[in-house]
């Protein structure tokens, strides 16, 4: 039987384009040559219920039973919704799954520094993603810090759990950074750990421009259908980003000292501590031509409903 790669994300860390890549540009070169099993077909291997400090993220077994079949090749699995679980059990029940269909069974993660994934996430808190149940909705470039956020970012005690289920020697963490990552790319970076081989394709995942993002988080926040939000920031054009200043990722980043200190003495990992993308002050926020991109758009909607009623 083959090999299993998991690769287990966390969110905002090139996963689309890895899985993107996987699924449209894996090149098969014989027996050896690695597999895609794509967990997300027909429906999701895990499922989020409740909000805030009740959040949580399950395994959700019939599925991975279905999905995660034996395999004459090395295979290869991604899935970063896997990174919302923290109960050990669905962990050990992920294992005992995979252990008897596959050889040895590998756990892959790429972590992206608390501020910079936080800040990352806040296009899939515009509307009613997992993430806007986690967060909760607030209209800034960074959530208003909670207790219950140490469940997700303390990725010391998250890594320990994929550790104690399948061992930490089975257990690869590599940090979401240029200068970690071969050629300076996530998927070039995934390729030479995995042994996968991609062809030409185009990977990248499509992101909103800052504006786009604030004002579709303002309207989250009002209750507006996610269907109308989407008509209404497909219209939107910027240029300007939607960042926190070089004090609020600060402040965001200290709540996670003492994991990132667990984080650099267990796993050896330690973050680049350079905030020279954040800005020094909000003033720069919004240029005219952004704030007449979001007022057109919603001006636009709103004629829209008009001549249909």
């Amino acid at each position: 039987m083959g090999d299993l790669i998991l690769h287990i994300g966390s969110h905002k860390t090139g996963t689309t384009s890895i899985q993107t890549a996987l699924r449209t540009a894996l090149i098969n070169e014989g027996r050896l040559s690695p597999v895609y099993i794509n967990l997300r077909e027909n429906g999701r291997m895990t499922n989020v219920s409740n909000e805030g400090p009740a959040f949580h993220g399950a395994l959700r077994v019939n599925h991975a039973e279905k999905v995660l079949t034996r395999q004459k090749a090395p295979a290869i699995a991604s899935d970063e919704g896997l990174f919302w679980i923290n109960a050990p059990a669905d962990i050990k029940t992920l294992r005992d799954i995979v252990r008897p269909r596959f050889g040895n069974v590998r756990i892959l993660c790429y972590l992206r520094r608390q501020d910079l994934l936080a800040s990352s996430h806040r296009r899939q808190v515009i509307g009613k993603k997992p993430a806007s149940r986690f967060y909760g909705i607030c209209d800034t470039p960074l959530p208003a810090y909670q207790p219950h956020f140490q469940n997700y970012f303390d990725y010391a005690a998250k890594l320990q759990l994929w550790a104690d289920a399948f061992g930490k020697e089975n257990v690869t963490v590599v940090p979401f950074e240029t200068a970690s990552l071969k050629d300076g790319d996530v998927v070039a970076d995934f390729s030479h750990r995995t042994g996968a081989k991609f062809g030409s394709a185009k990977w990248r995942n499509a992101s909103f421009d800052g504006n786009a993002t604030y004002l579709g988080l303002k309207l989250s926040g009002l209750g507006l259908k996610d269907a109308r939000i989407d008509r209404i920031l497909e219209r939107v054009e910027g240029t300007s980003p939607f960042l926190p200043t070089k004090d609020e990722a600060r402040a965001f980043l200290a709540h996670f000292a003492d994991a990132n200190e667990r984080l650099a003495r267990d796993w050896g990992l330690e973050f680049d501590m350079s905030f020279d993308r954040y800005p020094e002050s909000a003033d720069h926020r919004w240029s005219n031509a952004d704030v007449d991109a979001m007022l057109n758009a919603l001006l636009a909607e709103l004629k829209k409903n008009k001549n249909q009623s």
